[in-house]
């Protein structure tokens, strides 16, 4: 007998990667993972708006009763799924201001309440601008939902306990990033990340780095558009810079021009790309989700890719930081000349197996 499935695809969302399946529970706010071969089951989900399930395995039946009772799936035929839609940013959702001296902090405080920013990365090797910034912040209704804050300033001047006080006090900031001369390690709790580093940290490579945010509208862009660059801002007053997304509304692109003009900075618009065009990322399961402010490179042959490794290895299912974690080459996979990704499957396996099992 067949039964049949429907997805809750409105705030439920599958993302297969080529280690595992992650499912975007917006409505709850979670994030929960699948086996691929499981999510096999279910592919045909994306042409069509309901599955038949024939014989299934006992350890198919056990991911089948945790999709229904978390309601990740429905016993019922939906004849009618939403689809999702794309409509160019009329806000900027990233914005990275970079700033290594003191500095009066009226530009990002105007931008982030003129352009309802969301996610805000600041890079400065001053106390002095990131105090006053951060105390400003404080005091105005934003839009904001998180900050980062990397301090490149490699005196001692900031204690690790100096730094915990700063942001107990500041909800909005995230992750710190900071020199330590002692030794580079990680400090986390339920609300924050704390990253100290040792000299030879390469803050260009961290402020480059794409950033993972659960977020429907982030989704509904990255999936449906080319969401990579499509609402991010960044102004460097160290070169007075900018580059902003070329598929912005166009009200915003003007508005973002003539305060560009106002404060006699030069600006770039950045085209925007798709993650499943680029080599690696469209192995990973957050590729949807991710907000990256790398500039992917175009080979002879055509193919996207990047210069410098993301963080998370995609083919192992592990970020930078945690145990177990190993780089595209040591986990079998190698890039030639041409860009073009080879996977030695052997390795791979023997490495995910040690990993996981």
């Amino acid at each position: 007998m067949k039964t049949k499935y429907s997805f809750i695809t409105d705030n439920v969302i599958f993302t297969r990667g080529y280690n595992r399946t992650l499912i975007l529970d917006f409505y709850r706010g979670k994030i929960e993972f699948i086996p691929n071969s499981v999510w096999t089951v279910f592919e045909e989900i994306e042409n069509q708006q309901s599955f038949n399930l024939h014989a299934v395995s006992n350890d198919f039946d056990e991911y089948l009763s945790f999709l229904l009772e978390n309601e990740y799936i429905i016993e019922e035929f939906r004849d009618h799924i939403k689809p999702l839609e794309f409509i160019s940013p009329s806000s900027i959702h990233d914005f990275l201001f970079i700033c290594d001296k003191k500095q009066n902090s009226v530009i990002p405080i105007q931008l982030l309440e003129k352009f309802h920013i969301k996610d805000f990365l600041i890079i400065s090797d001053s106390s002095e601008f990131l105090n006053e910034l951060i105390a400003q912040i404080e005091n105005t209704n934003q839009s904001l939902k998180n900050i980062t804050v990397v301090y490149k300033n490699n005196s001692n001047k900031l204690t690790v306990e100096s730094i915990k006080s700063l942001l107990d006090r500041n909800p909005l900031i995230h992750e710190f990033y900071c020199f330590n001369h002692n030794k580079t390690e990680e400090i986390t709790n339920n609300r924050y990340s704390i990253f100290t580093f040792e000299d030879k940290f390469n803050f260009k490579d961290l402020s480059s780095q794409p950033r993972i945010i659960f977020d429907q509208e982030i989704y509904v862009r990255n999936k449906t558009a080319k969401g990579i660059y499509s609402s991010y801002l960044e102004i460097n007053m160290n070169n007075m810079s900018a580059r902003y997304s070329s598929n912005l509304d166009e009200e915003i692109k003007l508005q973002i021009l003539e305060y560009l003009k106002n404060f006699k900075l030069s600006n770039i618009p950045t085209t925007s790309f798709e993650k499943d065009e680029i080599q690696i990322c469209q192995d990973c399961e957050f590729r949807y989700v991710c907000c990256d402010r790398r500039i992917p490179e175009k080979s002879k042959e055509g193919l996207l890719y990047y210069q410098n490794e993301c963080e998370y290895n995609p083919y192992i299912s592990k970020f930078f930081y945690e145990k177990d974690y190993s780089t595209l080459e040591k986990s079998g996979i190698t890039i030639n000349s041409l860009h073009e990704v080879t996977i030695d499957k052997s390795k791979l396996d023997k490495l995910n197996h040690k990993i996981w099992q």
